[in-house]
């Protein structure tokens, strides 16, 4: 069983900005340092700010449900 991974509005907005599923694309390295660890504790990004497969996959469901949402 897995657990739904609670993030922060702005955490939340972050992976959004990114623009892209694709591992390895780069969140904006001058946000806020506690969403940056926020975002790194919860193993969404890695060195040099890219998006982990744990990251994309998030991104991928945030995505998703604000699309449900506005249909």
């Amino acid at each position: 069983m897995t657990t739904k991974l609670v993030l922060s509005k702005q955490a939340r907005s972050a992976l959004i900005s990114v623009g892209t599923n694709r591992q390895g694309a780069v969140v904006h390295p001058n946000l806020p340092a506690g969403v940056l660890k926020e975002l790194r504790d919860a193993d969404l990004i890695g060195r040099g700010y890219g998006l982990t497969r744990k990251g994309s996959i998030e991104r991928e469901r945030i995505v998703d449900a604000m699309m449900d949402d506005l249909f």
